[in-house]
């Protein structure tokens, strides 16, 4: 009997919840028995990051997920204890705290949620960073010194990379199409050429 040279890999029961907290916004909670680690499914999942309102990016992530090839599994969504206001009515307001309360409470829920910070472009489980972006943790920093802190002078210089690198680009493209409608002009004159010569 031939051994099994790869370790199958067995489905894990997790917890996802998609919050912002400048927005004081959070997802319901979507819950499955994955087949592969659920930070690495959400990273890879093409919506990921195109919205900041958590519902939404709820929606389109398990829209992306029930889109790929998969053996089995059922996916949960379940609406968690949120308190309702009007925030229209005569100035009304959520009552204070409450989502560090509900984030603190599905942390130690067992397994702990995995937490999408949709603000600040992290992934959390049980108050482990699982990922961040270079750019959300960049935020992060601004966001706890200023903006006029070293955060934000890095913030303003790797801008000015981008637009650069963007411009540098955009000139090469731009370079490459004027040879190329050059190449093809003379190509056709040398034709013409050859056609009224003979």
């Amino acid at each position: 009997m031939a051994k099994a040279t790869r370790r199958e890999r067995r489905p894990q029961f997790a917890r996802v919840i998609f919050y912002n907290a400048d927005m004081g916004m959070i997802s319901p909670v979507v819950s499955n028995d994955w087949q592969r680690p659920v930070a690495e499914l959400i990273r890879d999942c093409e919506e990921m990051w195109s919205t900041n309102f958590p519902d939404a990016m709820c929606a389109r992530f398990i829209g992306w997920y029930c889109a790929q090839p998969r053996a089995g599994g059922c996916l949960t969504v379940d609406n968690l204890p949120v308190p309702v206001w009007q925030p229209s009515a005569d100035g009304a307001a959520p009552p204070a705290g409450w989502l560090d309360r509900l984030l603190a409470e599905v942390s130690g829920w067992d397994p702990p949620a995995v937490l999408v910070q949709l603000d600040a472009l992290k992934i959390t489980q049980g108050g482990r960073v699982l990922w961040q972006s270079e750019w959300g943790e960049l935020a992060e920093r601004m966001a706890r010194e200023g903006c006029e802190g070293p955060a934000a002078a890095e913030f303003e210089a790797r801008l000015r990379r981008r637009a650069a690198a963007f411009k540098a680009a955009d000139t090469r493209k731009r370079r490459a199409a004027a040879r190329k409608a050059a190449t093809t002009r003379k190509a056709r004159e040398a034709e013409r050429g050859a056609a009224a010569g003979s």
